[in-house]
Formats: C-alpha cells, structure tokens, sequence
C-alpha cells in the first residue's frame, strides 16, 4: 500500500497477486482454499491508477469491507483459480465500475478457440503476476502456462520477447482479447516467429504470422504453436488508450491443468453502487 504524491489522501489500494508470473501448476490443489482473509476494513479514497481491491489468480475470502469515495474501480479479479468470495459488503460512490472481472480458464485441447474474442482492454495499472511484453526480461522460460499483456500508452513502441520451455512440448501463444489501433499512417502490427539454431549455431526467423487490426477474427484465435524451438512476440504500437491492447496465454500444447476445473464464484448480499 503506497500513498501518491499527488493527493497525500489518496493511495493505490491493496493487491493480491503471486510473486511469479507463473506457479508450479504439478502441486496445484484446487481443494486447497486461499488462506489470505479481508474483513471488517474500511477503504476510502484510492487513486484512478489502481482498484481498490485487486486480486490475480489469489482468491482470498473479503467480508463485511465497504470501499467508498475510489477514483477507479472498486473490486476487481483477474483469472480467479478457484471460487471468488465477496460478501457483505458495499461499495459507494466508485467513479468508476463497481465491480470488474476477467475469468479464463485455458483451453489446450484443441487449436481453434470455440470462444469470442474480448475487445476493450480491462487491465487496470500494472498487475503483478501477469507478463507485461514491454518489462526488461526479453526471454522467458515458461514451465506450464502464463498470461502477457500489451497495454497502449503515448508513445510509439515496438516490443519484443522470446518464449521458450525446456520440456518436450509445443509452446503456443493464444490471444484472447485484441484491440489494436488502425493508425491513417500505418496500421499496428503483431508479429509471431519461430525461432531455432540451425547446426552452425545460426539463428533462423520464421515467421508464422503477421497480425493487424485487420486480421479476421479466426486468424486471432488460432492457437499459433511450435514443437522445435522458441515463440517471438513482437508488438509495433502507436500512441493510444487504455482500451487499446491485448492479453494472452503462452501455454505448452497440449498439457494445461486449467482446463478441467470447474469454478462457481459466489457474491452473497452484496450491495453496491457505483457513480458515472
């Protein structure tokens, strides 16, 4: 919990979030409940670069909170691994949404995505646990499965990252929610390479395929995937807004725990309003 400096009032609320941006998926128990509690806390006055209460892939149990008076949203939750418990509780005079949510559960079984794609952008700040495709790591080994984002800011940007696993199986890269912007001076662009040693220890791109805000909706969600070698992400963005971008899961094809679990998420005598 940090104050800002441009309001000593104002602070940017209170996160649940893994240290990693991916977990040892092998041990995961979805029996085991999330241990974290929130209860009987008053919130007042967060600032418009946070929610008051974010949650990513944590399920904590929040009871009896009333969060007033936030510049952005109230309570929001981002790809929950187990049931969201929010109860008893109010928020008032939000100046933005209430409540906001963001719930996938994977989908490695088959390469053609039986989903809609999602549009706006619905990240809010900088999220710990999720990959941003612009931070300073440039090649990320990836065990089982982890979400990447692509957030607009004002300027120009071209960012790039290498996707590799050590197991012997295919890497993917699945997008499932894109919104890029169609510029008058040249359309943004989002390219996906393969990339391999050939014996001399040469680097080879192939390039698998070249996205626009164009592209037609079965060409976004195609599970673009390798079984030799390593994924380049690259990302060519001109200035825009915060609904502009993208999210994705780099995922090992086929095997993701994900996608057998079944999730019920419970909101009991919840009052809430929110203020436009």
């Amino acid at each position: 919990m940090f104050r800002t400096y441009e309001s000593p009032q104002s602070w940017n609320g209170i996160r649940f979030a893994n240290s990693e941006y991916e977990e040892d998926l092998s041990s995961l128990d979805y029996t085991k409940h999330d241990q974290s509690l929130l209860r009987y806390v008053l919130i007042s006055e967060t600032n418009d670069y946070q929610p008051s209460i974010q949650t990513i892939y944590r399920t904590p149990a929040i009871e009896r909170i009333h969060i007033e008076h936030s510049r952005q949203i109230g309570f929001e939750f981002l790809l929950p691994k187990q049931s969201v418990l929010f109860g008893y509780s109010r928020i008032t005079n939000s100046l933005d949404l209430a409540i906001n949510g963001l719930v996938y559960y994977g989908q490695s079984t088959d390469e053609k995505s039986t989903f809609d794609l999602l549009y706006d952008q619905t990240i809010n700040g900088q999220p710990f646990s999720l990959l941003n495709l612009c931070n300073a790591h440039r090649i990320i080994n990836v065990k089982y499965r982890l979400i990447t984002y692509f957030k607009y800011e004002y300027d120009y940007r071209t960012c790039s990252k290498l996707f590799c696993s050590n197991n012997p199986y295919k890497i993917g890269i699945r997008f499932f929610q894109v919104n890029l912007l169609n510029s008058t001076y040249q359309n943004d662009w989002i390219e996906i390479h393969r990339v391999r040693n050939d014996k001399d220890g040469n680097e080879i791109n192939e390039l698998l395929i070249y996205l626009t805000n164009g592209s037609s909706d079965t060409a976004w969600k195609y599970l673009y995937n390798v079984e030799n070698g390593c994924l380049r992400v690259t990302i060519h963005s001109s200035s825009g807004s915060k609904f502009n971008g993208f999210m994705a899961e780099i995922t090992l094809f086929p095997v993701t725990p994900f996608c057998k679990f079944f999730e019920k998420n419970n909101f009991d005598r919840l009052i809430w309003f929110f203020f436009l």
